[in-house]
């Protein structure tokens, strides 16, 4: 397994972030990535670049939860749910089977077993399957056409 760490764009917190992974890293550098970025669109477009590379993800409720619902990429939800539609993106990817709750410390600290169990019972995959291809991907191009045929 290895890990892509996204610090966003808060340059003081990702520092801190890469302070406490920078031990881990020296030891399997290979295994960990931390993914600083000055900008949400830096951001973003760090992340479309490794979009390929991602199994599954590690974040907190937000706008982000359509990865899971649209793309097929299991989603381990923080808790807690943070945020004026947090619990809503949480409930759509559970109901949709894409998603899985990390409440508690102890999940968090047992997450490595919780993938290695869930990869060998075929789960992770059965999330993937309720994800990719369940909704049309292409709602920017349909709203730029209609609004470019308004004009």
């Amino acid at each position: 397994m290895k890990a892509i760490i996204f610090t966003g764009i808060d340059q003081n917190k990702a520092k801190q972030i890469k302070q406490k992974v920078v031990p881990i890293k020296s030891r399997n550098s290979h295994n960990i990535r931390v993914i600083m970025s000055k900008t949400r669109q830096e951001e973003n477009q760090q992340t479309a670049g490794l979009m390929s590379e991602i199994d599954v993800m590690v974040a907190a409720s937000h706008e982000r939860t359509n990865w899971s619902v649209g793309l097929g990429i299991p989603m381990f939800v923080l808790y807690p749910l943070i945020g004026t539609y947090a619990r809503l993106n949480y409930e759509l990817a559970l109901n949709q089977g894409v998603s899985y709750p990390i409440k508690t410390i102890e999940d968090a600290k047992t997450l490595g077993d919780i993938l290695t169990q869930m990869s060998k019972d075929n789960t992770l995959m059965k999330m993937a399957h309720n994800g990719f291809s369940f909704y049309r991907l292409d709602g920017a191009q349909v709203i730029a056409e209609y609004l470019n045929k308004s004009i």
